[in-house]
């Protein structure tokens, strides 16, 4: 019985990092999809941060989060094709 216990405990340990990992992944993605779009990013960072408080409080992933710039979180990013513009006018500019 014992045996199976410890079986039983390995496999819902297995199942649960495995959820975690998933999970994360999906927010991970949200994450780079509101980037690549330009858009405020802010929802996905709390979502992740929330995240990441329930499975490791200490994170490193907590403090890169929490290290992009406010103006970043609040108004996104410029897209790459906003980039590209803004490049070749300089280039063209000088």
């Amino acid at each position: 019985i014992n045996a199976l216990c410890m079986a039983f405990y390995a496999r819902s340990e297995e199942a649960r990092q495995s959820h975690a990992a998933q999970n994360f992944a999906l927010r991970a993605l949200a994450l780079e999809d509101a980037l690549s779009k330009g858009l405020p990013i802010q929802k996905e960072i709390e979502s992740s941060q929330s995240y990441l408080e329930g499975i490791d409080k200490d994170s490193v992933l907590d403090l890169v989060l929490a290290s992009l710039p406010e103006d970043t979180r609040n108004n996104g990013t410029d897209t790459q094709l906003q980039l590209k513009q803004k490049a070749s006018c300089v280039i063209v500019c000088c």
